[in-house]
């Protein structure tokens, strides 16, 4: 994650992985802005393919990012969007973008179009790893 955020226009600061408590045997990323302003996950599910992944998305978008399938993913709290990335069989590479705007919400434009960025910029770290 520290590699993207220059990217993506997110402050350095410490990061420490967690265990993924939705996705046992994975550990997740984030980085929060206190108050207001955008959130950064990132998750590789070891265990949960693209396709049943996407099923709790009522509104998902194809994408390509570095030859790997993806889906771009409209959450279901109106300030979040996700990039799944179908990286390995039974795998995949989610990124998730939240912008938390006091008193409203956010463009969902916004919010995946810097979902997106995200992921993108995330992919090139990872396929050049």
């Amino acid at each position: 994650m520290e590699k993207i955020r220059p990217e993506v226009g997110l402050p350095e600061k410490p990061l420490t992985p967690e265990k993924s408590v939705a996705f046992p045997g994975s550990a997740t990323c984030i980085q929060t802005t206190a108050g207001s302003g955008p959130s950064l996950q990132v998750l590789p599910i070891l265990s949960l393919g693209l396709a049943d992944y996407a099923l709790s998305y009522q509104v998902s978008t194809p994408l390509t990012l570095e030859g790997f399938p993806a889906l771009l993913l409209e959450g279901n709290y109106q300030n979040d969007c996700y990039v799944g990335v179908d990286v390995a069989d039974g795998q995949t590479f989610s990124i998730q973008w939240t912008i938390t705007v006091p008193n409203g919400k956010p463009a969902m434009s916004d919010v995946c179009a810097a979902a997106t960025k995200a992921a993108t910029a995330a992919m090139k770290v990872l396929v050049a790893s």
